[in-house]
C-alpha cells in the first residue's frame, strides 16, 4: 500500500526537515518512506535554496490560492523510465533560484501550481522531461520556463499561463530552450 505523511508534522519544525527524513528513509528501506507528502494549507518557509527530492514522490498541496511555500523544489533522483514526481495544489514562491529545478532527475508533473516571485526561472529543466498542466508562471526573474539540454517541458491546460517574467531583465525571452 501507499505511505502518506503530511506537513505541518509534529516530529519535524520544517518542510526541509521532513524532506530529510522521507530521504533518510527511502535509503533505508524504500517500502516505509512515504510515496504521498500533502502539505496543508498555510505559508510554509523553506528557509534554504531547495528543498532536495530525491525519489519518486507526490506531493499534494491544499489548493495553489491555500499552500504557499516560500522556495523551490529540486529534483536529484536520477531518471527512471515510469517514474516520476508529481506536485500539485500549491504555489512556489519567493525562492532565490527556481521554483523547480531538475538537472537529470526523475521526470515530473506539475497540475494546478503557480511559480511567481522567483529569482532565477519558474521551473528550469536539463536533461529529463516534465508536463505542467494548469500551471501559471509568472514575475519570476529570468524565462518563465527554461528548457535545457536534452530537456522537454509539455504544457497543456487551458489555465496555462507564462507572462510577466524576466523581471530581472536578464534574460531576452520568456521561454527558453536549448539543444547545443
Amino acid at each position: 500500500g501507499q505511505v502518506y505523511t503530511e506537513f505541518p508534522h509534529p516530529n519535524h519544525p520544517s518542510l526541509a526537515s521532513l524532506f530529510r527524513r522521507c530521504d533518510e528513509l527511502h535509503r533505508e528501506d524504500p517500502t516505509r518512506a512515504p510515496t504521498i507528502l500533502f502539505i496543508k494549507e498555510g505559508v510554509h518557509e523553506v528557509g534554504e535554496s531547495y528543498l532536495n527530492i530525491c525519489y519518486p514522490l507526490k506531493i499534494v498541496g491544499a489548493g495553489r490560492d491555500k499552500t504557499i511555500i516560500h522556495g523551490g523544489f529540486k529534483i536529484e533522483e536520477t531518471k527512471e523510465e515510469g517514474k516520476r514526481v508529481d506536485m500539485q495544489g500549491m504555489t512556489m514562491k519567493g525562492s532565490s533560484r527556481s521554483g523547480l529545478y531538475n538537472d537529470n532527475g526523475l521526470s515530473f508533473l506539475c497540475k494546478d501550481m503557480t511559480f511567481t516571485q522567483c529569482g532565477g526561472s519558474g521551473v528550469n529543466a536539463w536533461n529529463t522531461k516534465g508536463r505542467l498542466i494548469n500551471c501559471v508562471i509568472t514575475q519570476c526573474g529570468f524565462s518563465g520556463i527554461f528548457c535545457g539540454q536534452n530537456a522537454l517541458i509539455e504544457l497543456e491546460g487551458d489555465q496555462t499561463k507564462v507572462d510577466g517574467n524576466v523581471t530581472s531583465g536578464n534574460s531576452s525571452c520568456l521561454l527558453y530552450t536549448s539543444d547545443a
